[in-house]
């Protein structure tokens, strides 16, 4: 898989961050145009592509993954189960119950969980023939599906086909919910892009930079990465031009630059730098110039050495459990019993 992602040049680069840390700002900054609407609501957060037009999908062409009926009502269990009569509800009676006990209002549901329940209840008729579906809009189009609250929370995933310069080195950018998503799908789907992404590019806000949402997260991620791909991450420090000067952003950067090295992030790529303004400015500030060489420079030249050294570690890994399976099977009886029981003392 890593030989065939190289040679036709299908990069993924995802990035990844708390809710409102500016990861649609800091890819619509890169891509120089404002593609990606930002969502308003950390429930209705769904994965964003920005994909390599093709034949078949031109240039602004978006395309939308509505969540199945099943999904939906998943995800409705997990945040109301302890207020639910019944588990086994379809979406339609879930939807019938929700009204009539004004579940939108209940005292026991958060603030963000009920703006979620009311959300779908307020875009179920309108929704309600199109879910487990997939078509396309205009770009033009795009926002309603991303920031109406009744319409994004029923949006499994939006893929937008653009045509820039990054694309054009066939590479994909991908937009994950906040870390601190209240979906755990969500937290999942993050993860998994986590593990086979060539290129992780992790967004903290200025005015709290590294938060317990931050630090929590990066430790999962060093449960699904290696350590040599680890040194290898992107950090930004979004919203700088927040800082009074420039002595107060280094300070801040220390302070990051320390807590990921805690985390056994030995060689921190840190950048400060401000996605709003070099959009707001409509041209690439020194920082932002300064983060998209360095991105740039790792996709062409170190890109491939990291992925040769992740195929070596792969094929190393294999030849010792086939080494381990070829000592077992040469075991006697006797040692293949003793082997056994050792193994189930160790589950207990």
């Amino acid at each position: 898989m890593k030989h065939r992602k190289l040679s036709n040049r299908s990069l993924t680069i995802a990035f990844f961050g708390a809710f409102s840390a500016g990861k649609s700002s800091l890819i619509n900054a890169l891509v120089g145009e404002r593609v990606l609407p930002s969502s308003p609501n950390p429930t209705t957060a769904v994965i964003n592509r920005i994909l390599p037009v093709t034949n078949d999908y031109q240039h602004g062409t978006v395309k939308i993954k509505i969540k199945s009926a099943e999904k939906v009502t998943d995800e409705l269990v997990a945040i109301t189960e302890t207020l639910l009569p019944n588990k086994s509800f379809t979406f339609e009676q879930f939807i019938t119950w929700a009204k009539d006990n004004n579940l939108a209002n209940h005292p026991e549901l958060t603030n963000v969980y009920q703006s979620y329940v009311a959300a779908l209840i307020n875009g179920y008729e309108i929704m309600k023939e199109k879910l487990q579906t997939t078509f396309t809009v205009t770009l033009e189009e795009l926002e309603s599906y991303a920031t109406d609250e009744t319409i994004a929370c029923y949006v499994a995933g939006i893929d937008l086909y653009y045509d820039c310069e990054l694309t054009r080195q066939g590479i994909i950018l991908v937009d994950t919910p906040g870390a601190n998503s209240v979906h755990a799908r969500h937290t999942n789907v993050a993860f998994n892009y986590m593990k086979y992404a060539d290129a992780l590019v992790y967004v903290t806000y200025y005015n709290h930079a590294f938060s317990n949402t931050d630090q929590a997260f990066l430790m999962q991620l060093g449960r699904v990465k290696e350590a040599f791909e680890l040194d290898k991450m992107f950090f930004v420090i979004n919203a700088a031009d927040l800082a009074k000067n420039q002595a107060e952003i280094t300070m801040v950067q220390q302070y990051v630059e320390e807590q990921l090295v805690q985390l056994g992030i030995r060689f921190p790529r840190l950048f400060a730098l401000s996605s709003k303004k070099s959009l707001e400015q409509q041209t690439l500030l020194p920082e932002m110039v300064d983060f998209q060489t360095s991105l740039q420079q790792f996709i062409h030249e170190e890109l491939i050495t990291l992925s040769i050294e992740s195929a070596k570690f792969d094929i190393q890994r294999v030849l010792q459990r086939l080494d381990q399976y070829m000592k077992t099977f040469q075991l006697d009886e006797a040692e293949k019993h003793a082997l056994r029981k050792q193994l189930l003392r160790n589950q207990k």
